[in-house]
């Protein structure tokens, strides 16, 4: 959501315009009335250069809230399976099951669902049955008995970028859809959105001597779990994305 940014008051030099000098004996309560209004004067020059970068530093600092894309998981039974190239399941053995828990728990605590399966049944049911990739959606549905299925395929997970390990490049992609099981189109997504997250945000020159691998992994991971779990539930969002978020 866009804000209207602040804009920069320029010209702020402290002094002040329309105060008249008055010369012999003040009247009763001059002078008061004199250093009040000099007062006033000094701090109306000069509040527009201090109170701007204070308001612009707030609002860059501050978050905002964002509706979720997708609140059909309210009053529902649901379940989040995640699917991954066994190329990138080689790179990364453990992230399958961080993806499918993280989500799954964010979805449970935010989205008012009359039940969710947990992730460790969901997980067992991937590792007993290699040809669940191939199952028809409405299929995994029935597989897993939930009327909302949250189908989570990471189409990129790296760290670098290719030939150049020297330099954390992370980039993580893929798309979240929804089956809904009682709806009337049970073997293909109701709604679907891509989702990317990077880090570092900037082009720092920030590689494995500066932070390790392991750090950067969970750092994209999260961020990529932030995306695809949001787009079910108003959330806040800071205004200014950092790598530290």
């Amino acid at each position: 959501m866009k804000r209207q940014s602040l804009s920069d008051l320029r010209g702020c030099n402290g002094r002040t315009r329309g105060l008249r000098v008055f010369r012999g004996a003040p009247a009763p309560g001059a002078g008061l009335l004199l250093a009040f209004g000099l007062a006033l004067g000094v701090c109306g020059a000069l509040g527009g250069c201090v109170l701007a970068p204070l308001l612009r530093s707030s609002e860059l600092e501050g978050s905002h809230q964002v509706e979720a894309k997708y609140s059909g998981l309210t009053g529902k039974s649901f379940a989040v399976i995640v699917s991954v190239d066994r190329m990138t399941q080689a790179d990364f053995p453990e992230l399958v099951a961080q993806l499918t828990t993280t989500i799954s728990e964010r979805l449970a605590k935010n989205c008012d669902a009359s039940g969710w399966v947990p992730p460790e049944t969901v997980l067992s049911m991937q590792a007993g049955n290699p040809r669940w990739s191939v199952m028809r959606l409405d299929e995994l549905c029935k597989e897993l008995q939930v009327q909302r299925l949250v189908f989570v395929d990471v189409t990129e997970f790296r760290l670098v970028e290719p030939g150049n390990s020297y330099l954390w490049k992370a980039v993580a992609a893929g798309k979240v859809g929804v089956v809904e099981a009682d709806g009337a189109i049970t073997d293909n997504f109701t709604f679907q959105e891509q989702v990317r997250a990077i880090f570092p945000l900037d082009e720092r020159a920030l590689g494995p001597a500066q932070l390790p691998a392991n750090i950067v992994q969970l750092k994209l991971a999260k961020k990529f779990i932030d995306r695809a779990a949001w787009l079910f539930y108003t959330h806040e969002e800071k205004n200014v994305e950092t790598d530290s978020d």
